[in-house]
């Protein structure tokens, strides 16, 4: 019976956000080394088109290293694929690839702030708030 009551909850909550045109964008974040862009295209080549989410792709790689990521996912999906850029809008059914050498935020209003990472920074490069 529990079991049906927090199902029935969630619906309710689905409608009213929808019904009160509620706009937020589930964010996923995806991470890898260097070596995982092949894992990176297996994922897009199982992903619908449109999930109503936005995927961020974060790639370790040399501070100096220059990411040809972008480019290479969006040769494998319909989905559009972006490098993110200062204050551009999170949007679902997007990718977005962070920039090289950065940390990047998306804010609550889901919009980004990248900026270039400290050399001994130990933070995460991705923080959604």
């Amino acid at each position: 019976m529990a079991n049906s009551d927090s199902t029935k909850q969630v619906e309710r909550s689905r409608t009213t956000k929808r019904r009160r045109g509620d706009k937020s964008v589930p964010v996923v974040g995806v991470g890898a080394s260097a070596g995982g862009l092949e894992a990176f295209q297996q994922l897009l080549n199982h992903l619908p088109a449109t999930t109503g989410m936005a995927v961020v792709f974060v790639q370790h790689l040399a501070p100096r290293h220059e990411s040809m990521l972008t480019e290479l996912l969006s040769r494998g999906t319909k989905i559009p694929v972006h490098e993110v850029k200062e204050g551009m809008k999170v949007a679902p059914d997007h990718i977005y690839v962070i920039p090289p050498n950065s940390n990047m935020v998306i804010s609550a209003a889901y919009s980004t702030s990248c900026r270039a990472a400290k050399a001994n920074c130990s933070t995460c490069p991705l923080t959604v708030s």
